[in-house]
């Protein structure tokens, strides 16, 4: 069964609502219901989502039935460093295993130093096995 199957008449967006707070709105059939979330709730929904969409991509094996799914290490599926369109930020986009995109934008400093550190970080992969980590 495809996915598209499972919930045919769903769907979400989020958007401001009138009294200025984030807004899901989940849409089921004809019915639309307006659920006003916090920011922190926002963000624990994107990273349960986004674990969700690795955990149960079909190349994965599914958590068991009535598992909580909160969050996960992300796969990576793919990668591209560029600049915004105005050239002022360096930024990092990430694709990951079940599809989903994130555009990252950086201070310069941080790209800098997120680059520094992710050599200092893959370079233990590339030592001999028991070669000691100073």
């Amino acid at each position: 069964m495809g996915e598209e199957a499972v919930a045919p008449d769903v769907a979400f967006t989020v958007e401001m609502s009138q009294t200025g707070t984030p807004q899901l709105r989940v849409r089921i059939k004809d019915r639309n219901i307006p659920i006003d979330i916090s920011s922190a709730q926002a963000a624990a929904l994107g990273q349960a989502l986004l674990a969700t969409s690795v955990l149960c991509s079909p190349d994965n094996p599914r958590p068991p039935n009535g598992a909580r799914i909160e969050t996960c290490h992300l796969p990576l599926v793919g990668w591209r460093v560029g600049i915004t369109d105005d050239q002022r930020w360096p930024v990092l986009g990430l694709k990951l295993r079940g599809g989903a995109e994130l555009t990252i934008r950086l201070m310069p400093k941080d790209a800098f130093g997120c680059g520094r550190q992710l050599q200092q970080v893959a370079g233990l992969f590339a030592r001999p096995p028991g070669t000691p980590v100073s």
